[in-house]
């Protein structure tokens, strides 16, 4: 837990999930109440790729990998973290650094240390991950899972250009034009929302007693949304996910996602209240 006046962000390093983000008293993310976090991937880091791997393997450089545990549509989900424990690096009041160093799994053998670095500042709340490859180029890709507090009544708006079509195995299968992204709680569109959407930095998400902002400031330029049919909190939630590339990479654009030898990559988004 780190801590700035009136602002409280829990960070769990079981998958690096951030669980509660309160901040100047605003409430953005709420307590998780339901059975098992990991039914909705609650607040979790999503990496060596987010989103789902078809078939749960992958080729590389003429390398096949292949991972034993999936889903029911035989896809692996949300890569590797999810029941990792992150190391502690840093902890500060207002700030929190993990780390996890990619390498033993033999479906990823590749040497990436990753670091997270969350932060409380005057703004918000920032969130910084630093992926360094410390052997072989490698792939690899991350996503962020965070559930926001919409209440009752809200306004979902982005001024994104496209989202996703998806196969029955929810894989993607193309994309649709669209003219931003703009629902609120008496939308249809909300029953069937888990799309990934391109062509904006910025989702907002307005509710009656403010506005609540993530921003994707580098390396991110997905974001998915979803919401939950159940009931995962004590108000209403949406998964609003930060990604630095889309579903199924490893297995449709695995060259675009290399991390070289001996080379770093940034990912980062803040969370604030307009």
């Amino acid at each position: 837990m780190t801590e700035n006046g009136t602002s409280i962000a829990v960070i769990s390093p079981r998958g690096g999930a951030i669980c509660k983000l309160l901040f100047n008293d605003f409430e953005l993310v709420p307590d998780f109440l339901a059975a098992d976090p990991l039914d909705y991937v609650y607040g979790h880091t999503l990496a060596p790729w987010p989103n789902r791997l078809e078939d749960a393997s992958y080729e590389f450089r003429g390398t096949s990998y292949q991972f034993e545990d999936h889903d029911a549509q035989h896809n692996k989900n949300h890569g590797l973290l999810l029941t990792e424990d992150f190391e502690i690096r840093e902890h500060l009041k207002d700030r929190l650094t993990l780390g996890y160093r990619f390498g033993e799994h033999p479906g990823y053998p590749f040497e990436i240390d990753l670091e997270i670095q969350y932060a409380l500042t005057d703004k918000g709340f920032e969130v910084a991950a630093t992926a360094k490859n410390l052997g072989n180029d490698a792939p690899f890709a991350i996503g962020f899972h965070p559930y926001f507090l919409t209440r009752d009544h809200f306004r979902l708006q982005a001024k994104f250009s496209s989202k996703s079509i998806q196969n029955e195995r929810m894989l993607p299968v193309g994309t649709e034009v669209i003219a931003g992204l703009d629902l609120d709680q008496d939308s249809k569109e909300l029953a069937d929302l888990d799309h990934l959407f391109e062509g904006a930095n910025r989702v907002s998400i307005a509710r009656e007693d403010g506005v609540l902002v993530i921003e994707a400031t580098e390396n991110l330029p997905f974001f998915m949304a979803y919401r939950p049919k159940d009931q995962v909190a004590s108000e209403p939630v949406l998964a609003i996910e930060p990604q630095s590339a889309k579903a199924n990479v490893f297995s449709t654009d695995i060259e675009s996602v290399v991390i070289p030898s001996g080379e770093q990559k940034t990912y980062s988004f803040q969370i604030r209240r307009l």
